[in-house]
């Protein structure tokens, strides 16, 4: 009969589009009278949450509570509700359900990983759902669905479904299983996250239709963020444009994944960590005039942070501005430099490990380039130097900074501390140079 109905809707022209949002009306709406009931039936009871009667709410908990899992969604929502009794009786109602989020069906991995799962409060469940995703098999994706389905968080439910969203199809010969399951999960909940994982399950089967189907999530995303910003904060919404931005990049739509780039960074906060990860994101993706619109909107956070003022340098030298460049890595050189030598070769040896070679040879040479370096304190520095310079094919630069500390130690005062601090002898480094 379905099949009919769809046959039918495409002779008539209606859009991909259209067709994958019926089918998941059709799905949802499989025997409507019992859901209708049921659905009517937990509606009243959420209402009578509030009642002004003790008694009529006392029994519409209890109610609620003895239909469990069924009654997950409408809590859910109700714990937002602009009723204060209600929001409260069903925040304490979500608590009380018991969910199994380990069935006897998960491989170890995903046993070991959701063991205490239950536990954990909604701010730390993320970093679960990270290493689900990490395993990259059929068992994740079905742990990950279940958390987007039954994890009362609208934050963590919605993560976990994005995750899912993101994760590889399982080969042929698993996926009509994990479908079968996912879909027995999902059922006829009308939960953001279940109508994601719906799509997921489609996507599995047309790829093609990736773009598309993102941006609908997307659209509908940020309309209920602008809605219920304090229910859905921008975390969720972040995430999901981050996801759209790498989908529209695979399928060679540049243009259009700088426009939703744009659209994340009214969305970050002043947190340096988070801020750090937005500006490596952007400098991979090659986007400096993005990078520059972060720097103008958390001025204050890039200059009390020298790891930001340098991935701004290495921005603005890749695209060609070198003297700003220059005073962006001098500006926070400097800073670093208020706290010592040591710690300008720490810098040093942190940028190298960046992959940002420019700005450690910089910040070595701060402390090697000079009329008269100290040889006995600084002598890891040059060797430090040289190694880089080697890695980068630059032989003959890393001959000379090792010539430097060889002719140092030719001094018999300063060998003894060159070779102690190098842990070589200068015999040795004078091999290398």
């Amino acid at each position: 009969m379905m099949s009919r109905r769809i046959s039918g809707k495409l002779a008539a022209g209606v859009s991909w589009i259209a067709l994958i949002w019926s089918l998941a009306a059709c799905t949802a709406g499989a025997q409507p009278l019992a859901k209708s009931t049921r659905d009517a039936r937990i509606d009243e009871l959420i209402r009578k949450l509030g009642s002004d009667e003790y008694v009529v709410r006392e029994r519409a908990s209890q109610a609620l509570a003895d239909l469990g899992l069924d009654a997950l969604d409408a809590l859910a929502q109700a714990q937002y509700d602009d009723d204060v009794e209600i929001a409260v009786r069903a925040r304490r109602l979500l608590l009380s359900i018991q969910v199994r989020w380990i069935t006897d069906t998960d491989p170890a991995d995903v046993r070991q990983i959701l063991e205490h799962y239950g536990r954990l409060p909604p701010s730390q469940r993320a970093s679960v759902l990270d290493r689900l995703a990490g395993l990259n098999n059929a068992g994740a994706l079905v742990a990950l669905a279940r958390i987007a389905r039954y994890d009362p968080s609208p934050q963590v439910s919605r993560l976990a479904a994005l995750r899912f969203l993101r994760a590889a199809a399982p080969d042929e010969r698993e996926r009509p299983k994990v479908r079968r399951t996912v879909e027995r999960l999902v059922g006829h909940s009308q939960r953001t996250s279940a109508r994601w994982l719906r799509i997921g399950l489609t996507l599995w089967e047309h790829p093609k239709e990736a773009v598309d189907l993102w941006s609908k999530i997307v659209d509908e995303e940020w309309s209920t963020y602008l809605a219920h910003p304090q229910q859905n904060g921008p975390e969720v919404l972040r995430a999901l444009l981050l996801a759209h931005v790498e989908v529209l990049l695979r399928h060679d739509r540049r243009q259009e994944a700088h426009q939703v780039a744009e659209r994340i960074l009214p969305l970050m906060s002043d947190d340096s960590a988070q801020l750090i990860e937005m500006a490596d994101w952007l400098l991979e993706r090659e986007w400096p005039d993005l990078i520059e619109t972060l720097y103008a909107r958390f001025h204050d956070a890039f200059h009390q942070n020298t790891v930001l003022m340098f991935r701004l340098a290495e921005s603005r030298r890749k695209s060609g501005g070198e003297e700003h460049a220059r005073q962006a890595a001098q500006q926070a050189l400097q800073q670093v430099a208020r706290n010592g030598p040591h710690a300008v070769w720490l810098l040093g040896i942190s940028l190298e490990n960046d992959g940002f070679f420019h700005w450690a040879e910089m910040a070595y040479r701060e402390l090697t380039d000079v009329p008269n370096p100290d040889y006995k304190e600084h002598a890891s520095v040059f060797i430090s130097l040289a190694e880089m310079l080697h890695d980068l094919k630059r032989d003959d630069e890393a001959a000379k900074a090792l010539r430097k500390l060889v002719q140092a130690g030719a001094e018999r005062p300063l060998k003894a501390a060159i070779e102690r601090e190098t842990r070589q002898t200068i015999d040795r480094l004078a091999a290398r140079a």
